[in-house]
């Protein structure tokens, strides 16, 4: 289902929730747009101070060295700027390495965006072999809004399909299809999964910001200042790129950002994987959106396929 562009609706709405039967989601939803804070002038939160390698190690790593990854693919969403219904659009909650490289995302009032930390290569073996053990080869796919059970039937809306992918023994990487999270069989086996990916993804040392080789940007401008309240307009960050990427972007759809550009959206806004932050350029006023790439990921040909909003 395509993603509706706030400001071409003209209304402010939040995105829907799924019902707490649904698992543990390491990925955040589109950020809720509705804005309830007081319009009193508040200064500008300044980033923090990052240090960011030369390169990654990561970058080196493919699709074929991925042993376990959770995702989660929205059925709708209301966002300024910014389409998850597309993979170039969002990035996977969780993914771990055959190397012990992992990558999972955060979303904190402390900490937001696509973070990387190691385990060893031995702990990584062990933890694909665990998810074997508990029979993953076997689970299917179930796509139905409500869940199997007769006993406490549970249906949703708007719910995300959370996505499993496995690497098997025959080396195949066996995909799991779930929408809310249910499951037709093997229901406690697959909630045991993503109860041992929830706690991978909450190392409490060791974590650092990932630096992604590519990202998808995201603009659309505001129409007037006058739709932006105070506490909105004190948000606003310069515009960190040349002007030629903010009109290219507003103009054409989503681009295409690599490290030096990547790099600068770091600086100004603290995070790979900021969404719809307010910018400024002169008098002209955008939301902006940023969304990193996996290692071994070019959504290059998805990028020039698609209709994404603009």
């Amino acid at each position: 289902m395509r993603v509706l562009p706030l400001l071409a609706l003209g209304l402010c709405a939040c995105v829907t929730r799924p019902p707490s039967s649904q698992p543990p989601t390491l990925a955040a939803s589109p950020a809720p747009v509705c804005d309830s804070s007081s319009p009193t002038q508040a200064p500008t939160p300044q980033p923090p101070q990052l240090s960011l390698p030369d390169s990654e190690p990561a970058w080196a790593l493919t699709r074929g060295d991925v042993l376990l990854q959770l995702e989660h693919e929205p059925t709708f969403g209301i966002v300024f700027a910014g389409d998850p219904t597309q993979p170039f659009g969002r990035v996977p909650a969780f993914t771990l390495y055959r190397d012990g490289t992992v990558l999972f995302t955060r979303d904190s009032e402390q900490r937001r965006g696509l973070f990387r930390y190691s385990v060893f290569e031995w702990a990584a073996k062990d933890h694909i072999e665990h998810v074997r053990a508990l029979g993953v080869a076997r689970m299917r796919s179930y796509l139905d809004e409500c869940n199997p059970s007769p006993q406490r039937r549970v249906c949703a809306a708007d719910a995300s399909v959370t996505i499993l992918r496995a690497r098997l023994p025959d080396g195949a990487l066996h995909e799991v299809r779930n929408y809310n999270g249910f499951a037709a069989r093997l229901a406690a086996q697959l909630h045991a999964i993503y109860d041992r990916i929830a706690r991978l993804a909450a190392p409490r040392t060791g974590v650092d910001l990932y630096l992604p080789h590519a990202a998808t940007l995201f603009v659309r401008r505001v129409a007037t200042r006058s739709d932006l309240d105070d506490a909105e307009l004190a948000r606003a960050r310069p515009w960190p790129l040349d002007a030629d990427w903010l009109t290219r972007a507003a103009a054409s759809g989503p681009q295409v950002i690599e490290v030096p550009q990547i790099r600068a959206i770091i600086a100004a806004t603290g995070t790979n994987a900021p969404q719809n932050q307010l910018f400024v350029l002169g008098e002209e006023f955008v939301h902006a959106s940023m969304v990193p790439w996996l290692p071994g990921h070019d959504h290059r040909a998805a990028l020039e396929r698609s209709d994404a909003p603009r």
